[in-house]
């Protein structure tokens, strides 16, 4: 049985694959290998775990807001998928009342994906970022 961690970030995966409308995603990182296929209308997603998976976690937003992957609309993303996150990093800005507010990663690790769009509107305690964390 999946640990509610685990659980987690499969549920972050699928918003992420619903709200994107992709009709298949992917994610290969470690021993971790998820494969989420979209059905028919309606239908719900496949989830298939092949292995366990690597601890990984999500690291979420403080406050709602509008989520930025980078400082200006001209400038590189502060990560990526497949970017290395040290503690205190930023991964991203979220405006609130007018006022950015940094995000800054509190796990070390590996960028798995990107669990909030660019300009997405998000909720406290909603993920942004998805990484899987060192041992």
């Amino acid at each position: 049985m999946l640990d509610e961690h685990t659980l987690d970030i499969l549920r972050a995966l699928l918003l992420l694959a619903e709200r994107e409308n992709l009709a298949e995603l992917r994610v290969c990182e470690g021993p971790l290998e998820v494969h989420l296929v979209r059905g028919a209308v309606g239908a719900p997603a496949a989830v298939a775990p092949v292995e366990e998976p690597a601890p990984a976690q999500a690291i979420t937003s403080p406050l709602a807001g509008v989520f930025y992957h980078s400082p200006a609309p001209d400038a590189p993303p502060y990560t990526v998928p497949g970017r290395w996150l040290e503690v205190g990093q930023v991964i991203g800005l979220v405006e609130a009342m007018k006022v950015f507010n940094e995000i800054a990663s509190h796990v070390a690790g590996q960028v798995v994906a990107m669990a909030a769009a660019d300009g997405e509107l998000v909720e406290q305690g909603q993920p942004l970022v998805l990484v899987s964390v060192e041992e």
